[in-house]
């Protein structure tokens, strides 16, 4: 239990020239504890107040609220990350398919056909591929 400033002044009005008894030493100490903690709100405030400075509990609001700014940020990086290698696994593939139609378009080259049109065909694919108009 925290005296208040009344018995604070009492206490210390009738103690002087003699030793202090274990409850009068604990409700002194208790006393000055909870002097220091309102002193040093006031102190915070008071410093808030005049240097422009937000309070520990608009700070540490201030530092939540970046911390969940950061966690987005965070998150939608790794959705980027994810949707990149997509990306860049689709076009591989891709790249694959059209390596195996050039492939298939000089393969198809060589077929004996009648009026050479394997040949004319295998040139149309590679226009088409080249992004020639046939």
């Amino acid at each position: 239990m925290t005296p208040t400033a009344e018995q604070l002044d009492h206490l210390i009005g009738h103690t002087s020239g003699r030793a202090l008894t274990p409850d009068e030493h604990a409700a002194l100490r208790a006393g000055v504890r909870a002097l220091r903690a309102v002193l040093a709100g006031s102190l915070e405030a008071t410093l808030s107040a005049t240097l422009g400075r937000p309070s520990l509990g608009t700070y540490h609001q201030q530092v939540v609220k970046q911390l969940a700014t950061a966690e987005d940020e965070l998150a939608q990086w790794r959705q980027r990350a994810f949707r990149e290698a997509d990306y860049r696994e689709r076009a591989e593939q891709a790249e694959a398919r059209i390596a195996a139609a050039y492939g298939f378009a000089d393969e198809m080259a060589t077929y004996c056909s009648p009026h050479g049109v394997a040949s004319l065909y295998a040139d149309r694919l590679r226009a088409v591929l080249d992004g020639a108009q046939p």
